[in-house]
Protein backbone atom coordinates (compact mmCIF):
# COMPACT_ATOMS: atom_id res chain seq x y z
CA UNK A 1 0.00 0.00 0.00
CA UNK A 2 2.68 2.45 0.97
CA UNK A 3 4.12 2.07 -2.38
CA UNK A 4 1.43 2.17 -4.13
CA UNK A 5 1.53 5.85 -3.06
CA UNK A 6 4.81 6.50 -3.44
CA UNK A 7 4.61 5.37 -7.06
CA UNK A 8 1.83 7.75 -7.61
CA UNK A 9 3.17 10.65 -6.09
CA UNK A 10 6.11 10.11 -8.26
CA UNK A 11 4.38 9.69 -11.34
CA UNK A 12 2.20 12.91 -10.40
CA UNK A 13 5.71 14.61 -10.02
CA UNK A 14 6.82 13.47 -13.22
CA UNK A 15 3.57 14.62 -15.22
CA UNK A 16 4.01 18.13 -13.17
CA UNK A 17 7.78 18.62 -14.08
CA UNK A 18 6.89 17.55 -17.78
CA UNK A 19 3.89 20.27 -17.77
CA UNK A 20 6.28 23.18 -16.44
CA UNK A 21 9.33 21.76 -19.34
CA UNK A 22 6.49 22.04 -22.14
CA UNK A 23 6.89 24.34 -24.86
CA UNK A 24 4.56 26.82 -25.10
CA UNK A 25 2.94 28.29 -27.75
CA UNK A 26 4.53 31.91 -29.29
CA UNK A 27 3.02 35.14 -28.98
CA UNK A 28 0.54 35.89 -31.86
CA UNK A 29 2.60 37.58 -34.42
CA UNK A 30 1.20 41.01 -35.83
CA UNK A 31 -0.42 41.08 -39.32
CA UNK A 32 -2.29 43.90 -41.81
CA UNK A 33 -2.45 45.15 -44.41
CA UNK A 34 -2.68 48.09 -47.21
CA UNK A 35 -4.91 47.96 -49.88
CA UNK A 36 -6.67 49.84 -52.74
CA UNK A 37 -9.44 48.57 -55.25
CA UNK A 38 -12.77 49.31 -56.72
CA UNK A 39 -16.20 48.58 -55.61
CA UNK A 40 -19.76 47.67 -56.93
CA UNK A 41 -22.60 49.66 -55.18
CA UNK A 42 -25.54 47.36 -56.04
CA UNK A 43 -28.90 48.95 -54.46
CA UNK A 44 -28.23 51.68 -57.30
CA UNK A 45 -25.86 50.45 -59.46
CA UNK A 46 -22.60 52.73 -58.70
CA UNK A 47 -19.53 51.47 -59.42
CA UNK A 48 -16.04 53.46 -57.89
CA UNK A 49 -12.96 53.01 -55.48
CA UNK A 50 -12.00 51.57 -52.36
CA UNK A 51 -8.88 52.12 -49.63
CA UNK A 52 -8.45 49.99 -46.88
CA UNK A 53 -6.09 49.35 -43.76
CA UNK A 54 -6.34 46.63 -41.17
CA UNK A 55 -4.47 45.16 -38.04
CA UNK A 56 -4.49 42.43 -36.37
CA UNK A 57 -2.24 43.19 -32.79
CA UNK A 58 -1.98 39.68 -32.65
CA UNK A 59 -5.01 37.19 -32.08
CA UNK A 60 -8.56 36.71 -33.45
CA UNK A 61 -9.42 40.39 -33.15
CA UNK A 62 -8.57 43.14 -35.37
CA UNK A 63 -9.40 47.06 -36.88
CA UNK A 64 -9.77 48.63 -40.14
CA UNK A 65 -10.38 51.49 -41.46
CA UNK A 66 -12.46 51.51 -45.09
CA UNK A 67 -12.85 55.00 -47.90
CA UNK A 68 -15.11 54.19 -50.21
CA UNK A 69 -15.62 56.41 -53.26
CA UNK A 70 -18.95 56.35 -54.69
CA UNK A 71 -19.17 56.80 -58.50
CA UNK A 72 -16.03 58.42 -57.60
CA UNK A 73 -17.63 62.08 -56.47
CA UNK A 74 -18.50 61.31 -53.27
CA UNK A 75 -16.65 59.16 -50.44
CA UNK A 76 -17.61 57.59 -47.52
CA UNK A 77 -15.14 57.11 -44.29
CA UNK A 78 -15.95 53.93 -41.78
CA UNK A 79 -13.90 52.24 -38.97
CA UNK A 80 -14.66 48.86 -37.87
CA UNK A 81 -13.65 46.10 -35.64
CA UNK A 82 -12.79 42.83 -37.06
CA UNK A 83 -12.86 39.18 -36.00
CA UNK A 84 -10.78 36.49 -37.53
CA UNK A 85 -13.42 33.58 -38.68
CA UNK A 86 -10.52 31.23 -39.60
CA UNK A 87 -7.30 31.65 -41.25
CA UNK A 88 -4.04 29.66 -43.33
CA UNK A 89 -1.62 32.88 -42.86
CA UNK A 90 -0.55 34.33 -44.38
CA UNK A 91 -2.42 32.64 -47.63
CA UNK A 92 -6.20 33.10 -46.74
CA UNK A 93 -7.84 34.96 -43.98
CA UNK A 94 -11.79 35.66 -44.08
CA UNK A 95 -13.29 37.84 -41.20
CA UNK A 96 -16.23 39.47 -40.23
CA UNK A 97 -16.49 43.16 -39.59
CA UNK A 98 -18.47 45.53 -37.58
CA UNK A 99 -17.92 49.18 -37.55
CA UNK A 100 -19.88 52.91 -38.09
CA UNK A 101 -19.04 55.67 -40.60
CA UNK A 102 -19.32 59.26 -41.73
CA UNK A 103 -20.08 60.08 -45.25
CA UNK A 104 -19.39 63.09 -47.39
CA UNK A 105 -23.47 64.21 -47.28
CA UNK A 106 -23.66 64.37 -43.43
CA UNK A 107 -24.45 60.88 -43.02
CA UNK A 108 -23.96 58.14 -40.42
CA UNK A 109 -23.63 54.74 -41.16
CA UNK A 110 -23.27 51.16 -39.58
CA UNK A 111 -21.94 48.07 -41.30
CA UNK A 112 -21.83 44.84 -40.98
CA UNK A 113 -19.83 42.42 -43.90
CA UNK A 114 -16.94 39.80 -44.16
CA UNK A 115 -14.00 40.03 -45.95
CA UNK A 116 -11.22 37.81 -47.35
CA UNK A 117 -7.89 37.80 -48.25
CA UNK A 118 -5.64 35.54 -50.28
CA UNK A 119 -2.25 35.73 -50.61
CA UNK A 120 -0.52 35.48 -53.89
CA UNK A 121 2.97 34.06 -53.47
CA UNK A 122 4.02 36.99 -54.72
CA UNK A 123 5.61 38.69 -51.82
CA UNK A 124 3.36 40.59 -49.92
CA UNK A 125 0.85 40.92 -52.28
CA UNK A 126 -2.41 39.72 -51.19
CA UNK A 127 -6.20 40.16 -53.25
CA UNK A 128 -8.92 41.09 -51.43
CA UNK A 129 -12.31 40.93 -51.99
CA UNK A 130 -15.27 42.70 -49.45
CA UNK A 131 -19.27 41.63 -49.55
CA UNK A 132 -20.57 44.98 -47.12
CA UNK A 133 -24.20 46.33 -45.80
CA UNK A 134 -24.27 49.68 -44.72
CA UNK A 135 -27.70 51.07 -43.30
CA UNK A 136 -26.76 55.03 -43.60
CA UNK A 137 -28.95 57.70 -41.60
CA UNK A 138 -29.54 61.01 -42.98
CA UNK A 139 -32.05 63.98 -42.02
CA UNK A 140 -34.45 60.92 -41.01
CA UNK A 141 -33.78 59.21 -44.88
CA UNK A 142 -32.92 55.60 -44.36
CA UNK A 143 -30.36 54.74 -47.25
CA UNK A 144 -29.37 50.94 -48.03
CA UNK A 145 -26.15 50.32 -49.58
CA UNK A 146 -24.68 46.82 -50.72
CA UNK A 147 -20.75 47.21 -51.27
CA UNK A 148 -18.56 44.41 -53.14
CA UNK A 149 -14.79 45.37 -53.42
CA UNK A 150 -12.17 43.78 -55.02
CA UNK A 151 -8.72 45.07 -54.20
CA UNK A 152 -5.06 44.24 -54.01
CA UNK A 153 -3.19 44.51 -50.87
CA UNK A 154 0.26 44.74 -49.30
CA UNK A 155 -0.09 42.02 -46.56
CA UNK A 156 2.21 41.89 -43.88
Amino acid sequence: MRRSKFVLLLAGLALLLSLAAAPRPAAAKVHGSIALGSLLEATEPVIGGWAGADLWPGGKWGGRVDLFWLDYATWLAEASVVRQLGATRPHLVMAAHFGAGYAESGAVTVAAGMTTQLGLRLGPLALISDLAFHASVHDGDFDPLITGVLGLAAAF
